[in-house]
Protein backbone atom coordinates (compact mmCIF):
# COMPACT_ATOMS: atom_id res chain seq x y z
CA UNK A 1 0.00 0.00 0.00
CA UNK A 2 1.49 3.20 -1.19
CA UNK A 3 1.17 6.42 1.31
CA UNK A 4 -0.31 9.65 -0.51
CA UNK A 5 2.21 12.52 -0.36
CA UNK A 6 0.69 16.21 0.94
CA UNK A 7 1.80 19.69 -0.13
CA UNK A 8 2.72 21.60 2.65
CA UNK A 9 0.64 25.14 1.60
CA UNK A 10 2.92 27.27 0.29
CA UNK A 11 1.53 31.30 0.78
CA UNK A 12 2.81 32.23 -2.49
CA UNK A 13 1.04 29.49 -4.23
CA UNK A 14 -2.57 30.11 -2.56
CA UNK A 15 -2.01 33.89 -2.85
CA UNK A 16 -1.62 32.74 -6.87
CA UNK A 17 -4.78 30.66 -6.76
CA UNK A 18 -6.89 33.34 -5.07
CA UNK A 19 -5.49 36.27 -7.61
CA UNK A 20 -6.64 33.51 -10.23
CA UNK A 21 -9.71 32.99 -8.96
CA UNK A 22 -10.79 36.71 -8.50
CA UNK A 23 -9.68 37.09 -12.57
CA UNK A 24 -12.22 34.66 -13.43
CA UNK A 25 -14.98 36.13 -11.17
CA UNK A 26 -14.67 39.47 -12.51
CA UNK A 27 -13.26 39.09 -15.58
CA UNK A 28 -10.24 41.27 -15.20
CA UNK A 29 -12.89 44.23 -13.72
CA UNK A 30 -11.63 45.96 -10.17
CA UNK A 31 -14.41 46.67 -8.54
CA UNK A 32 -13.68 50.41 -8.16
CA UNK A 33 -14.75 50.25 -12.21
CA UNK A 34 -17.65 48.53 -11.66
CA UNK A 35 -19.24 50.70 -9.24
CA UNK A 36 -17.55 53.56 -11.48
CA UNK A 37 -20.07 52.03 -14.53
CA UNK A 38 -22.75 51.59 -12.09
CA UNK A 39 -22.86 55.25 -10.99
CA UNK A 40 -22.36 56.54 -14.98
CA UNK A 41 -25.51 54.43 -15.81
CA UNK A 42 -27.72 55.80 -12.92
CA UNK A 43 -26.82 59.05 -13.87
CA UNK A 44 -27.40 58.92 -17.73
CA UNK A 45 -31.21 57.04 -16.52
CA UNK A 46 -31.71 59.72 -14.67
CA UNK A 47 -31.12 62.34 -17.40
CA UNK A 48 -32.74 60.34 -19.78
CA UNK A 49 -36.01 59.96 -17.07
CA UNK A 50 -35.80 64.18 -16.75
CA UNK A 51 -35.89 64.93 -20.20
CA UNK A 52 -39.09 62.14 -20.89
CA UNK A 53 -40.73 64.03 -18.30
CA UNK A 54 -39.98 67.71 -19.55
CA UNK A 55 -41.33 66.58 -23.28
CA UNK A 56 -44.52 65.36 -21.18
CA UNK A 57 -45.28 68.26 -19.55
CA UNK A 58 -44.50 70.13 -22.58
CA UNK A 59 -47.28 68.09 -24.46
CA UNK A 60 -49.57 68.45 -21.13
CA UNK A 61 -49.18 72.47 -21.86
CA UNK A 62 -49.64 72.22 -25.31
CA UNK A 63 -53.17 70.52 -25.39
CA UNK A 64 -54.02 73.20 -22.61
CA UNK A 65 -53.15 75.98 -24.85
CA UNK A 66 -54.80 74.52 -27.47
CA UNK A 67 -58.29 74.16 -25.42
CA UNK A 68 -58.60 77.48 -24.17
CA UNK A 69 -57.46 78.64 -28.05
CA UNK A 70 -61.06 76.64 -29.07
CA UNK A 71 -62.65 77.95 -26.17
CA UNK A 72 -61.86 81.54 -26.90
CA UNK A 73 -62.40 81.17 -30.75
CA UNK A 74 -65.79 80.08 -30.25
CA UNK A 75 -67.06 82.83 -27.76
Amino acid sequence: MSVRRTRSINPDNLLRYYNIMFDGIFAGHASGGFNEEVIWISISMSIAIVILITIALCYLARQRCKKRQEISVRT
